[in-house]
């Protein structure tokens, strides 16, 4: 489809150098376009079922569905999603946000770019930068609350990271110790066995 899109505009415009941005920006909006309707096509399985809360495990009610704006590296895509109660405990929310990770309305990619964005420079310059590099349109405000966030995970992380590597190290040491021990233990029978 693109592929044709493209000849088309060739033909009807020539090959002039003017005329090949002009190309790029439509044939990149088309395929944008494309893309987005895939995803919501891919998002887009029954979240209406009944499940259980993933707080206590109780039962939960579907309050609504709703077709929610859900930002992506592609661009702004409108999912339907379902929004639940727990029966017992009151929790709410949206499962299927919560199984594709979806945070803030911006799947993890989409977060990804904003903050490693927002990272680099000012969140207002970092906005304009995706907006030209990507036609993302995320908001310097947004931007710097998605930042903020990655920060304090990679806080979280760093202070949980000595507990999980020391107890990486000490599961590896034991299985060391195990392969050692069935080893040394298989060449002593066998030596026994050859005497």
């Amino acid at each position: 489809m693109a592929a044709r899109y493209a000849r088309s505009e060739l033909e009807r415009s020539g090959s002039c150098s003017s005329d090949a941005a002009l190309l790029d920006w439509r044939l990149r909006s088309e395929g944008l376009e494309v893309m987005r309707d895939a995803l919501e096509l891919a998002y887009g399985e029954d979240d209406t079922a009944p499940g259980s809360c993933p707080d206590c495990g109780g039962r939960t009610r579907l309050l609504r569905v709703e077709k929610a704006p859900v930002e992506t590296v592609l661009g702004s895509v409108r999912v339907e999603m379902a929004r639940r109660q727990c029966r017992e405990c009151g929790h709410g929310g949206r499962p299927r946000a919560r199984r594709l990770d979806i945070e803030g309305s911006m799947t993890p990619s989409a977060r990804r770019l904003a903050s490693l964005a927002g990272s680099q420079t000012s969140y207002a310059e970092a906005d304009g930068l995706l907006r030209d590099l990507s036609g993302l349109n995320f908001g310097a405000k947004r931007i710097e609350r998605t930042t903020r966030a990655a920060g304090d995970d990679l806080e979280a992380w760093r202070a949980d990271a000595p507990a999980a590597w020391a107890a990486r190290i000490a599961e590896v040491n034991k299985q060391r110790r195990l392969r050692t021990n069935t080893a040394s233990t298989f060449t002593q029978s066998t030596a026994a066995r050859q005497a």
